[in-house]
């Protein structure tokens, strides 16, 4: 009896080790590099081929651009805003250009940064946040997750911001702020976890205008969001960068660096 009692006992233990999974995390930085890459950059950077394409006899834009990181990260292409698919829709378009000089910048330069370089490398990606609903997606249900990115508010917004234009008095306050809400959804749409950060604050862009602080990229750990699925990015301002007829400022915003992290389990 006691034979088969240890038996049964070596069994199960036997059972017990050959299940236990065991994990395997690996880690991906997307920073869009490569002539692939090189390939999605359009010019001029506003009117272009690749992000609008000919118009067409009613006035309205329509192409297909999409773009998807071997990790399984990427962009699934524009949505439908007042009739036209392209970058005015709102999306995320790759970019290398640059204008530390951004007193003259406009949305015929929407796809520059205020800085000489991406975060790493030449290349990054540009948010137009016009149309709401949309940022990225993972490629596949998994348990990946972003741990962080890099990010800059892009030449556009930095004259608008610091110095004011036709459209946007800038930020006057101290408190003012133009930033990013990064909401992360599971594959059923359900909101899993939030991410907040900002672009620029009015004492950052007084700061900026005076010359003791630098324009420059900031990190933003985006663990917050979890295994989501899929991520909306949404441009947001303190309340007196708001007109008549929505936020004043201009909806973008730049990224690079997005340190990805995938888990499996084998038996």
């Amino acid at each position: 009896m006691k034979k088969l009692l240890l038996w049964a006992v070596a069994a199960l233990c036997l059972f017990v080790s050959c299940t236990v999974e065991k994990e395997h995390v690996s880690t991906y930085v997307v920073n869009f590099e490569g002539a692939g890459w090189d390939a999605l950059i359009d010019s001029p950077q506003y009117g272009g081929d690749l992000l609008y394409g000919p118009m067409a006899e009613d006035y309205t834009y329509y192409v297909n651009y999409s773009w998807m990181d071997p990790c399984g990260l990427g962009f699934k292409g524009f949505r439908e805003y007042y009739g036209s698919v392209c970058f005015m829709s709102g999306g995320e378009a790759i970019s290398n250009y640059v204008m530390a000089d951004y007193s003259g910048a406009d949305y015929t330069k929407q796809l520059a940064v205020p800085v000489l370089s991406a975060a790493n490398g030449k290349n990054f990606a540009v948010h137009n946040g016009d149309g709401d609903g949309i940022g990225l997606e993972f490629n596949s249900i998994a348990e990946r997750k972003i741990i962080s990115m890099d990010v800059c508010m892009t030449s556009y917004l930095a004259a608008g911001a610091i110095n004011g234009d036709d459209f946007f008095a800038g930020l006057t306050a101290d408190d003012s702020y133009v930033g990013v809400v990064a909401t992360g959804f599971d594959s059923s749409d359900n909101i899993i976890g939030e991410v907040k950060f900002n672009l620029i604050t009015g004492a950052e862009a007084k700061a900026i205008k005076a010359g003791t602080r630098k324009i420059e990229w900031k990190t933003v750990d985006m663990t917050p969001l979890g295994n989501a699925f899929y991520i909306d990015f949404k441009v947001i301002a303190s309340s007196d960068c708001y007109g008549e007829y929505g936020l004043n400022a201009p909806k973008y915003f730049a990224y690079d660096n997005i340190v990805v992290e995938e888990r499996r389990y084998d038996e």
